[in-house]
């Protein structure tokens, strides 16, 4: 699976992107690959990382852990 994720990462993204990282998981589990960087290299999460912190915020609000007014120090 790990080629074949470099493989997709390449075609979509080598034209514009020299470094790429990418993760995926499905019930196999996960796998991640990356073009242009070690596989242990470091990588700031762009933007998509917002739209998770988000998702976790809502979930959390749901679920009674947080309210909309919870400041960040509680």
């Amino acid at each position: 699976m790990r080629t074949s994720l470099a493989s997709k990462a390449a075609a979509t993204l080598r034209r514009t992107h020299s470094v790429v990282a990418v993760a995926t998981v499905t019930p196999k589990g996960p796998a991640t690959a990356s073009i242009g960087a070690a596989d242990d290299a470091d990588f700031e999460i762009g933007s998509v990382s917002k739209a998770l912190t988000g998702m976790l915020y809502r979930e959390a609000v749901e679920l009674g852990r947080v309210t909309p007014s919870t400041t960040l120090g509680r």
